[in-house]
């Protein structure tokens, strides 16, 4: 999805208006949180292409050693992703957040519900929030309107993609708590050069967060998720007025 949205203003020190772009924009994609939260350069807003996560085949690691019966689900990292992942198909809420080089550069929260978002995106003092529903998508800075993004909106299931990693290795599984590193092309989350490891966290057999550190042209990136089950229930619809 290419989303454009109005200038933001940020502090250019924490990336240049080239490297900013690909920093959140691949963020977004690797987290499959809508891509409506694409970074913009202090200079000028940008337009980011956040693809989906498709990958060929499945790979599960299994330990060495036989788990013990209360850790039966987690002796097959495969099923349990995807277990967690069917578990959120009918709405969750989210929050991510992407450092570069030790400074923050953007927020995200929102939530994701009958195939329609709310998100909001913050960047130093800067905010703007979205609107994603099958029949549009809008955005507005604080005390603005909401304007239309001329942009088809994408209101498939956004944590779909993540079903299929390249490879999955079971790392630590005690007291209910799971770890997982997935491996995905960089290719295929906007990047290039080597495979990037995503840390999948589990607990008591829901995906409740993930996050991973990749080297963007020099500057070391730093991005994490968290997932909830949905509390706000409330209708996501179009603006009105």
């Amino acid at each position: 999805m290419t989303i454009t949205t109005r200038k933001m203003e940020t502090d250019p020190s924490l990336a240049s208006p080239q490297l900013r772009p690909r920093i959140i924009g691949a963020a977004a994609a690797l987290l499959v949180i809508l891509a409506a939260c694409s970074g913009n350069s202090a200079e000028q807003a940008t337009s980011t292409d956040a693809p989906p996560i498709r990958v060929s085949s499945t790979q599960a690691v299994t330990p060495s050693t036989a788990p013990a019966p209360a850790a039966a689900a987690a002796a097959a990292p495969g099923e349990l992703l995807d277990a967690a992942l069917t578990a959120y198909a009918d709405g969750y809420e989210f929050s991510t957040t992407t450092i570069v080089n030790d400074q923050a550069v953007t927020a995200q929260t929102g939530r994701w519900l009958d195939g329609a978002s709310q998100i909001v995106v913050t960047s130093g003092d800067a905010k703007v929030e979205f609107l994603i529903t099958p029949n549009g998508q809008w955005t507005r800075l604080p005390d603005g309107e909401w304007e239309a993004m001329d942009t088809a909106p994408e209101t498939g299931y956004p944590l779909d993609g993540m079903r299929e990693p390249e490879s999955l290795e079971m790392l630590t599984s005690a007291g209910g708590r799971t770890k997982v590193m997935a491996t995905y092309p960089a290719a295929d989350v906007g990047l290039s050069g080597d495979p990037v490891e995503v840390l999948l966290d589990f607990e008591d057999r829901k995906l409740v967060g993930f996050s991973f550190t990749a080297d963007i042209d020099g500057a070391v990136v730093e991005s994490t998720a968290t997932l909830r089950p949905i509390s706000d229930t409330t209708p996501v619809t179009a603006p009105t007025g």
